[in-house]
């Protein structure tokens, strides 16, 4: 009988072995408030229309970008309060005549396949595109005027951003320096999505604020026009 007993407890230990304890289930979400896909890496469609970075306006400059692209810009600088062309002109008169071709679509802007932001911000009315004299190197730009809106989202921070959409693909830097005796502004450039977006913190202020975005013009007409 003691016999039978120690093997019916070795074959129930042994079948607790092989069983195991039931396995958790795995989340199929990332960390909390984590787009889809972050972990893959970044989608440049998705990052577009991701509130995190943007501001209230942010609709307003994304209509906007269709005036760039029609002027020849392959990118363009949201700032919190404005937006600016990559490009620098030797001279202001190359800078006027893509400035009209600019003015036009601005005027008459096509309407966003897929609507970022709040409806009421889609709608407002969008600032002029024009000759500008950047602040950041006094380069001859494209660029809306300095207004009272905000593109850029006050508290996001690039260690957010990376915790969101992972690793940027590679990171950069650049000095501009406008020729007076202003300390020049040193960028830092977080690379993602093929360098459709570009997201930029400066040594100005805090370094780990969110400067600025860079946008492809072709990515964004793709993904939202």
């Amino acid at each position: 009988m003691l016999r039978s007993s120690v093997v019916v407890l070795a074959v129930l230990a042994l079948t607790v072995m092989r069983c195991g304890p039931p396995e958790s289930k795995k989340g199929t979400n990332g960390p909390a408030g984590q787009p889809p896909g972050g972990q893959r890496g970044a989608s440049a469609a998705d990052m577009m229309r991701d509130p995190f970075l943007w501001g209230p306006d942010y609709p307003v400059a994304m209509r906007s970008i269709p005036a760039f692209a029609r002027a020849g810009e392959t990118k363009v600088e949201i700032l919190p309060r404005r937006m600016v062309g990559t490009r620098k002109y030797p001279d202001s008169g190359a800078a006027e005549r893509d400035a009209g071709a600019a003015a036009q679509t601005q005027a008459s802007p096509p309407p966003m396949r897929v609507p970022v932001g709040a409806p009421a911000a889609q709608q407002r009315p969008l600032p002029p595109v024009s000759t500008v004299v950047f602040p950041d190197d006094r380069s001859i730009r494209l660029g809306t005027p300095d207004q009272d809106v905000r593109y850029i989202a006050m508290n996001a921070r690039i260690e957010q951003v990376q915790q969101r959409w992972g690793k940027p693909e590679r990171i950069t830097e650049e000095v501009r320096d406008d020729g007076t005796e202003r300390r020049p502004i040193a960028l830092t450039l977080y690379h993602y999505a093929n360098d459709a977006v570009i997201v930029v913190t400066t040594d100005i202020n805090d370094p780990h604020a969110v400067d600025r975005v860079i946008l492809d013009t072709k990515a964004v007409m793709q993904a939202i026009f």
